[in-house]
């Protein structure tokens, strides 16, 4: 593909190196450099085939995609984590951070937990990321709970605070439409340039 493509890039507030270093794993998954490990069910595989009379061949192409668009979920978790964490003042906490959050501002005035969606949480662990927060909030700084795909109102509960990946990129960036921008830089990489070495051509 021609480098001379101009790429549309939407997000100012996080570098380019940036972005290329949190896209990458998206990409490595979609070209197939990483799979999933997860065990076949044999069970599953016979009763699939046999409904929809479907040949073993079928059953590999649609697994595969399954399995992508199941690994793809979890990945873009962690490239929202890391695309918060990377924007003007705030700071992405690695595994073993003290809080066991995810994300904080670098003048530990906040901290949050992130997960993709309210179905991400069953109730024990609802419990747990709720009490994780509620120890920051007792230690004197603002806890947030950011549901990325949650079509949830801002709302405080038990001093923990709730608020959608809209609403804190909004807060956090000062712009409403960044999380528009992301999503139109997002598309745009992945439907013009379908390898990460295309991509990092034209984004450098």
């Amino acid at each position: 593909m021609s480098a001379a493509v101009a790429p549309v890039y939407k997000i100012p507030e996080i570098a380019t190196s940036d972005f290329l270093t949190h896209i990458r794993p998206l990409y490595d998954l979609l070209e197939g450099k990483k799979t999933s490990k997860s065990e076949e069910d044999p069970f599953a595989k016979r009763a699939w085939m046999s409904y929809y009379g479907k040949s073993e061949a079928d059953w590999v192409a649609e697994n595969r995609m399954i399995q992508i668009r199941k690994v793809l979920t979890m990945e873009l978790g962690n490239f929202h984590q890391n695309m918060m964490g990377s924007l003007p003042g705030w700071v992405n906490y690695k595994i073993g951070h003290a809080s066991g959050c995810d994300i904080g501002r670098a003048d530990d005035t906040i901290i949050a937990e992130i997960k993709n969606n309210t179905n991400t949480m069953n109730s024990s662990s609802k419990e747990s990321v709720v009490k994780k927060l509620q120890k920051q909030v007792a230690a004197g700084k603002r806890a947030l709970l950011i549901v990325v795909n949650g079509d949830i109102s801002h709302r405080t509960i038990d001093g923990v605070e709730w608020i959608s990946g809209r609403d804190f990129y909004a807060e956090a960036t000062g712009r409403p439409e960044f999380i528009d921008d992301l999503l139109t830089t997002l598309l745009h990489c992945f439907t013009t340039y379908k390898t990460y070495a295309e991509l990092a051509k034209a984004l450098r």
